[in-house]
């Protein structure tokens, strides 16, 4: 993969770079929903797409824009909707996401983004909040709709307290429909082609000083590539995924993908450890009865 996708990525990092280095003063926090934001951009350059579809296991002459590479385009908004929020940004764990896909993003078109904070809780111990990123040819026009829920930790609960970490029941009729490698540097192949250059995902001291054994996968990596591989199983699009990530994928290993009749799956790293977990629908949130992901603490922890 060619380094000059990087020169793609200014956005991406200047914003993400802004959220670490804000400042935590522990002040009041503003009402939500919050204000919309919205920013026109032009084109996502060819090449950085085909890439990104060689990186995935998609089809590089796909005529759509992958719903899943959202992050690459949104992210500076979505740093932008969190100005004003006073919390400890540096800290902040993604801890899954929804994706609507209304209608497909043709590949060579402007797009036009709105984007909000929706919800915000948050106590002594953490905060969890949700962003909303649309994104459409216009002003209105919702073609791609992706919720973003993370987890900020604030103090450490006492010895003995809750740690908001439940067991998740393994669904019923669960049947493997796919699997994908992450070899040692998908993490920064990814990082080039996203911004996303956090460095626990590709440089070794960064991670362990982190708490884990190596570089962990991004979280929205494992997601992309899990919706190309039931795609494939599929033979057609989803209209909906709905994760949580529940455990840090280590690299390097290999994933299995789980799912069953309605949509619900599991995903499972070399250890068989649960890595992620939600589902993947091929029918609108209007039309489906399939339960939506347990709402639960399971934020990514630190691995031994």
């Amino acid at each position: 993969m060619s380094l000059l996708h990087l020169r793609h990525q200014g956005a991406v990092v200047a914003s993400l770079l802004r959220l670490a280095s804000s400042r935590y003063r522990g002040g009041p926090l503003p009402e939500v929903p919050g204000a919309v934001v919205t920013r026109e951009l032009p084109p996502i350059p060819e090449g950085l797409v085909t890439a990104y579809q060689n990186f995935c296991g998609g089809d590089p002459n796909e005529e759509a824009l992958p719903s899943h590479l959202f992050p690459q385009w949104g992210f500076p908004l979505m740093v932008e909707v969190l100005k004003g929020v006073d919390l400890p940004h540096r800290r902040i764990l993604n801890q899954g996401c929804t994706l609507t896909m209304n209608s497909r993003l043709p590949r060579r078109s402007p797009l036009y983004l709105s984007a909000q904070l929706t919800k915000l809780d948050a106590d002594e111990y953490r905060a969890r909040l949700t962003q909303r990123l649309a994104t459409g040819l216009e002003a209105g026009d919702e073609r791609l709709v992706a919720e973003i829920h993370s987890y900020i930790p604030l103090k450490r609960r006492e010895s003995g307290g809750q740690n908001g970490r439940r067991q998740r029941s393994q669904p019923k009729g669960l049947k493997e429909v796919g699997r994908f490698q992450a070899p040692r540097g998908s993490g920064f192949r990814y990082a080039c082609l996203t911004g996303d250059f956090n460095p626990i995902h590709w440089l070794s001291p960064a991670a362990r000083i982190a708490g884990f054994r190596a570089p962990i996968l991004h979280g929205f990596a494992t997601m992309a590539l899990t919706q190309n591989c039931i795609e494939r199983e599929l033979g057609q699009p989803l209209k909906r995924l709905d994760v949580r990530f529940t455990r840090p994928f280590v690299m390097p290993g290999e994933a299995r993908i789980f799912r069953n009749d309605r949509g619900e799956i599991h995903v499972l790293d070399t250890g068989d450890q649960l890595v992620m977990a939600g589902a993947a629908l091929l029918t609108s949130p209007s039309d489906s009865t399939t339960a939506a992901p347990e709402e639960h603490d399971s934020h990514q922890s630190p691995e031994g």
